[in-house]
């Protein structure tokens, strides 16, 4: 009997804490849905070098594509 009433608190002290966690906002760390504050927000020049690199990458994977497709396995190698 002792163990029903000890997993039936336990299930209401679950149920109270999901109840609170519903009623808290949820934290956006992308602010997706806001302006992002001044104090989250990045340098310039941070964007700037992914940025940089993201078009190097399809850059160098369209050279490595071309230069596959026209030669052999050996000739690659």
């Amino acid at each position: 009997m002792a163990s029903s009433q000890t997993q039936v608190a336990g299930n209401e002290d679950s149920a109270s804490k999901i109840s609170q966690t519903q009623n808290e906002p949820i934290q956006d760390s992308d602010y997706t849905l806001s302006r992002v504050p001044a104090e989250a927000k990045q340098p310039f020049w941070r964007i700037l070098v992914i940025r940089i690199g993201s078009i190097c990458c399809v850059f160098q994977l369209v050279l490595g594509a071309s230069l596959g497709y026209g030669m052999s396995f050996w000739g690659t190698f």
